[in-house]
């Protein structure tokens, strides 16, 4: 699908956003886990993955958990004083936007280089610089991107200058296999949850995959909670799928 999308290659969209552990520049891949915030009453943790074993705690509504992994049959992996425990994820809820921490670099296949630094957040909005370099181009463009999250979606605004704007509905809540929405006038659909995925910046945890496009013709975007975009595969030929676009490095904002 590489002449339709693309997210960053021709319409320069983008997202991302929580908790980043171990060096960014180390050779050994860092491991990124993921913040999340009680949604429900009471979450109890379990010494298992199942509600029929031993009751290791509990959080209340508003507590913040560090989420290590997400499992088939809606279990996510925590830690209660130091052990490894088990909460239902339906009482999580986490957050899509990128990490105001970090400086987000990105980097295709034909040589692009894209960098986004935090500037400033208004009403729940997060102003981010789009630096967008190729090695054809003396001068990097600069762009305004914005990001924002409520109760039906995640989404992103790209200013172009001059009042040319894009806006793009990056992800559609609930986020579970199944849910669909119009992503750039293309169908787009969470194909799955919980997945591992590792990319040149590091190791990510309970990562949403989305499809774009129709089946014959489509990429696939995969997106962590506090983190974002990690990265983008266009899809031909009955969905051979080949990597175009990904995360490269988190550097400390």
């Amino acid at each position: 699908m590489k002449s339709k999308l693309l997210f960053f290659t021709l319409v320069l969209s983008f997202t991302f956003s929580s908790v980043f552990q171990g060096n960014p520049s180390s050779t050994k891949a860092a491991t990124f886990t993921a913040n999340a915030s009680v949604s429900s009453s009471t979450l109890t943790a379990f010494e298992k993955p199942n509600a029929k074993s031993k009751k290791l705690g509990a959080f209340k509504k508003g507590n913040s958990i560090l989420v290590y992994s997400s499992r088939d049959g809606g279990w996510s992996e925590v830690r209660v004083n130091k052990k490894v425990a088990y909460v239902a994820t339906s009482g999580l809820q986490f957050s899509y936007k990128m990490n105001t921490k970090y400086i987000y670099e990105y980097r295709g296949g034909t040589g692009m280089i894209d960098k986004f630094r935090y500037i400033s957040s208004k009403n729940g909005t997060n102003h981010w610089k789009l630096y967008y370099e190729r090695l054809a181009v003396d001068d990097p463009e600069y762009y305004n991107y914005y990001e924002s999250e409520d109760n039906n979606s995640y989404y992103s605004v790209l200013d172009y200058g001059y009042g040319d704007k894009s806006k793009f509905v990056n992800l559609k809540k609930p986020i579970k296999p199944g849910t669909k929405w119009s992503y750039n006038d293309f169908p787009a659909e969470i194909i799955a949850t919980g997945k591992k995925l590792t990319v040149p910046a590091g190791v990510f945890y309970n990562v949403v995959v989305v499809q774009v496009g129709p089946d014959s013709d489509s990429s696939l975007l995969y997106y962590a909670p506090g983190y974002g975009l990690l990265r983008e595969d266009d899809g031909d030929h009955e969905h051979d799928y080949t990597y175009s676009y990904q995360l490269e490095k988190l550097r400390t904002n």
